[in-house]
């Protein structure tokens, strides 16, 4: 067995020798579509694929509370309503909190002052997500704190004696506790953990919600059982409390969900779309071989007439599709290395282990399983189909001219209506995705991001714990960035647009309303300004006035809203003059007039607009705020005179997050752009090798036929009337395959909804432009081979017949 293997091998290789095109061809083909598919198989693996690093993972879900009056909305979680969870549950091993969005430490003291982001948790919070540090212990008591192994790294050089240092975090003494390991990265960037009541603040304001939740459920419950216990149990809290529960349930999400969110979907669309484009490559080759076999028909006569059984043919066929898929296997391998390179610097930053992804022992084995599949793919049926005929059938069959059956013909037909098929469906998923990309970036955000460098101050506890001292600084500093070179306005808002931090939420109550209409209230998202801050990032004033210097803490309470709750609450009056506070009706907030009326702007991605709140922050100086800065030159340009501005009212204030407002709108579109790009490369390819395709077979079609077309011709047809047959022949093809895969299209182009930004799966005007394009294409793709078989020369085709 092994000595005809080898023989059969032997052959193969001397058959490639002597026909170098075909095989280059169909090496090319294979390798674009197994180096495309070990690519994003190597994005999923690391992504998806690999092991979480928490212990039992598949046990672990998120908790948040579920706002049942505003559309299911997640919301925070409060200090007593966690609680009540813990207490009254009986499917987790145990709930912890932690604060739902990252916070900015200043790490002071110790070298250069430094930001990093880190969240405050129930001291079980590692206990629950099943993780130990790789130095020393969690946090015990109110001071001790954990940090990241990257931050271990960066500020501290590894140093392995750092547990128990002395450090400064936001200007009060913590002790370095623990050091984590490598792999731990939750919440995402966070570089420190610290206790959660230390400072008793919440115990003060237990009903605050600024919690999110993790919880790992027992061994035997699943996601549907804790679902409805947690609803169960917040019934009965929502009974016992309703004041400060009121319409709250419990939304239960299993951690790898909360992690991967629309990734998962996308990169499994890609999965699939890329082995959509392996299959085309596989017919592409198989209808090579075809074309082949039909050319060594009479090599194959002979062997039968002389013994050979159909098996043994079919064992010498399927080694030739055999060499023919290794060396694709190989060249694919090295076009997946240029693949997972590209796909690393088109991804988003915030697509979870993206740079872990890399061409490892699990890639290769993909991609081998995929050379020996496009052996069965591309190879089986064209090896039954050229070994069908024997004997005196196969040499009746045979003859150096000969044309080729009519059931090879309709076969090598139909895997080119099935390439174009298959590359329909690509090229519709593709163009639905360019059609939507398009749309996210019409909108507008309602500011312009040219030329605005932005960053970000967050003041520790002590020094500017009271309202006076921030802003002084605030005032102070924005003085000072107004007097750089360069600069034409500054300003500042708590939190700025598109920033990938999640705003702060506030109830508010309008003059007039009832209890019951200020309940259906949506929340607001707060934010705190400095006048200019309209002006730098170019927000149009609709009415009224900017804040200004003279809304002190002493002036009366002013705000400004943005235009869709002014046409809201106030529709067809004036906004301007009207009031509104802060909290529910029974509540003893100041009321603020309404002094002026901005256009909207989308602070979170791309969601709708909603209630803005915008308070001078001379009023209610916070303890953060992101700072802009227009500039007449390169913003990034400024960033050393911005930090010296800021080091020299304190040399211990760091800031952080200094980016401009440009990379903060792409950033937002980085994962709709890598899904578009990525499945519209994969469309290219796709089309590429369906006009190979039915180039090819158009192209053989003429080589056979040149007897015959020459026959017609020297009869007196025209060489116009041959050049419409078989430009007719090949729009057959292409109308058949693109009819075929509107059909597919239609029925898995849904799976693609959760990618779509308003946009529908079934997009008429996508599916008409594919459609067009398609046959467009294929027309293209025939052109060359019909003029050919137009130009042949009658007496020539006879005398060589």
């Amino acid at each position: 067995m092994l000595d005809r293997f080898l023989q059969d091998l032997r052959f193969g290789l001397s058959q490639i020798w002597r026909k170098p095109g075909f095989a280059m061809l169909s090496v090319f083909a294979l390798a674009l579509g197994i180096g495309a598919a070990s690519s994003i198989y190597s994005v999923v693996s690391a992504v998806l694929l690999h092991p979480l690093p928490f212990g039992d993972a598949e046990r672990l879900v998120t908790l948040w509370a579920l706002d049942r009056k505003h559309g299911d909305q997640p919301v925070e979680i409060s200090l007593n309503a966690f609680r009540q969870w813990r207490k009254q549950n009986q499917i987790f091993d145990d709930i912890a909190v932690y604060t739902s969005v990252n916070l900015d430490f200043a790490f002071t003291g110790n070298g250069e002052p430094q930001q990093v982001e880190g969240v405050t948790a129930t001291d079980n919070f590692f206990s629950v997500m099943g993780v130990k540090p790789v130095l020393g212990r969690t946090f015990t008591g109110p001071q001790d704190i954990v940090i990241s192994n990257r931050l271990w790294k960066t500020r501290y050089g590894g140093d392995p004696t750092i547990i128990g240092r002395g450090v400064l975090l936001s200007d009060e003494k913590a002790t370095i506790s623990g050091v984590m390991g490598p792999d731990f990265d939750y919440p995402k960037d966070a570089d420190v953990w610290a206790p959660l009541l230390g400072d008793g603040g919440l115990e003060k304001n237990p009903d605050i919600r600024v919690l999110a939740g993790i919880a790992r459920m027992k061994p035997d419950i699943d996601v549907r059982k804790a679902r409805a216990e947690m609803n169960v149990i917040a019934d009965r809290v929502e009974r016992a409390f309703p004041l400060q529960n009121h319409g709250l349930g419990v939304l239960v999400t299993p951690l790898t969900e909360a992690l991967f969110g629309k990734a998962k979907p996308a990169l499994l669309l890609m999965l699939g779309a890329v082995l959509l484009v392996l299959v085309i490559a596989c017919a592409n080759v198989g209808n090579l071989l075809l074309a082949r076999a039909t050319g060594r028909q009479r090599e194959l006569a002979v062997r039968a007439a002389l013994g050979a059984t159909r098996a043994r043919l079919i064992q010498q066929l399927l080694t030739d599709s055999l060499i023919l898929a290794i060396l694709g296997g190989a060249a694919g391998l090295l076009v997946a290395q240029f693949g997972v390179a590209a796909l690393k610097s088109l991804a988003a930053a915030d697509l979870p282990r993206i740079q872990d992804v890399h061409i490892d022992a699990g890639v290769v084995a993909f991609a081998a399983l995929l050379t020996l599949a496009t052996v069965l793919i591309a190879g089986l049926v064209p090896a039954l189909e050229a070994s069908r005929f024997t004997g005196f059938d196969a040499l009746k069959e045979s003859g150096t001219k000969a044309s080729a059956s009519r059931s090879r013909k309709g076969m090598r037909n139909a895997l080119v209506i099935g390439e174009i098929a298959i590359a329909f469906v690509v090229l519709s998923g593709a163009g639905l995705l360019v059609r939507s990309f398009s749309r996210l970036q019409s909108i507008d955000p309602g500011f312009r991001a040219a030329n605005v460098l932005t960053f970000r101050v967050t003041f520790g506890t002590a020094k500017y714990a009271k309202q006076e001292p921030r802003r002084v600084f605030y005032q102070a500093l924005l003085d000072r960035l107004r007097s750089l070179p360069g600069v034409e306005s500054a300003g500042a808002i708590l939190l700025r647009p598109l920033s990938g931090t999640v705003g702060w939420d506030n109830a508010f109550t309008v003059e007039g309303q009832s209890v019951a209409d200020q309940a259906l209230n949506p929340a607001a998202n707060y934010e705190a300004i400095s006048p200019d801050y309209f002006r730098t990032m170019r927000i149009p004033l609709l009415a009224g006035r900017d804040v200004a210097l003279t809304d002190t803490a002493e002036a009366p309470g002013a705000l400004m809203v943005n235009e869709s709750t002014a046409k809201r609450y106030w529709p067809g009056q004036q906004a301007v003059g009207k009031r509104l506070k802060l909290g529910g009706p029974n509540n003893k907030n100041p009321w603020l007039t309404v002094v002026g009326v901005v256009k909207d702007v989308r602070y979170r991605e791309w969601e709708s607009a909603r209630v803005d709140l915008y308070i001078p922050f001379y009023q209610r100086s916070q303890h953060r705020s992101d700072f802009v800065v227009k500039t007449a030159v390169d913003p990034l340009t400024l960033v050393s005179a911005v930090r010296s501005a800021v080091y020299a009212l304190d040399k211990d204030q760091p800031l952080s997050s200094i980016t401009t407002v440009d990379t903060l709108v792409s950033r937002t579109l980085a994962r709709p752009r890598f899904n578009m790009l990525v499945f519209s490369w994969f469309a290219a390819v796709a089309v590429l090798l369906g006009v190979i395709g039915i180039y090819g077979v158009l192209a053989y079609s003429v080589a056979q036929q040149s007897h015959e077309i020459g026959i017609r011709m020297a009869l007196g047809s025209s060489p116009g009337r041959i050049l419409r047959q078989m430009l007719a022949e090949g729009l057959r093809l292409a109308v058949t395959g693109t009819a075929l895969g509107i059909v597919l299209s239609l029925a898995t182009t849904r799976l693609m909804s959760a990618l779509l930004f308003t946009i529908s799966a079934h997009d008429p005007w996508t599916f008409a432009t594919v459609s067009i394009g398609v046959l467009a294409v294929c027309v293209l793709a025939c052109v060359v081979p019909a003029v050919r078989a137009a130009d042949v020369d009658p007496m020539r085709a006879l005398q060589q017949e």
